[in-house]
C-alpha cells in the first residue's frame, strides 16, 4: 500500500488499522494474509559456527547475517531481518526463536552449529507447527544434526 493521501494514513495508521488489529484478533493465522508475516524471515544466529572462521561472536557474525538477508531478498523477494543473539545457550536460542515467531513467517538458523539448527527445527517445528524443511542447515550439514 503507497500512503499518499491523508486519508490513507488513516486506513494505513490510525484509526483504519484497528479493523485489521481485531481481525487478527479473531483470527490469529490472518496475520500471514493482512501483514507482511508471511514474507517475513528472521535469519538468526549465535555465532557458533561461521564458515570458515568458527566461532566468532555474534557481532562479528552480523556481515554475513547481512549477505544472507541480501539474498533472501534479491533471489526470493523474501524480506529477511538478521539476529545475531549474545547467548550461545541452546536454551535460550530455542526461547528466543519462539519469541520471534508472532513476527516472522519462517526461522533461518545460520552460522550456528549443526545440532543447535537440528534442536531449532525440532522444538520450533514441534510447539509452532512450521514445516521442518525451512529449518535446516544446509550450510554444515553433519551427521548428529541429519539424526534427529
Amino acid at each position: 500500500m503507497t500512503v499518499e493521501t491523508l486519508d490513507d494514513l488513516s486506513i494505513a495508521y490510525t484509526p483504519g488499522v484497528a479493523s485489521v488489529c481485531m481481525e487478527i484478533h479473531g483470527n490469529p493465522s490472518e496475520s500471514y494474509h493482512l501483514t507482511n508475516r508471511a514474507n517475513t524471515v528472521a535469519v538468526v544466529t549465535d555465532g557458533s559456527a561461521v564458515l570458515g572462521l568458527g566461532n566468532i561472536g555474534p557481532e562479528a557474525a552480523m556481515p554475513g547475517m547481512e549477505g544472507k538477508s541480501i539474498l533472501f531478498k534479491g533471489l526470493a523477494d523474501i524480506d529477511a531481518f538478521p539476529i545475531c543473539l549474545a547467548t550461545q545457550d541452546s536454551d535460550e536460542i530455542v526461547q528466543t526463536v519462539r519469541y520471534l515467531a508472532p513476527s516472522v513467517g519462517g526461522i533461518k538458523p545460520f552460522k550456528t552449529s549443526p545440532p543447535l539448527v537440528a534442536l531449532i527445527s525440532k522444538t520450533h517445528c514441534k510447539t509452532l507447527g512450521y514445516p521442518s524443511s525451512t529449518m535446516i542447515n544446509m550450510e554444515q550439514p553433519s551427521r548428529s544434526s541429519l539424526e534427529l
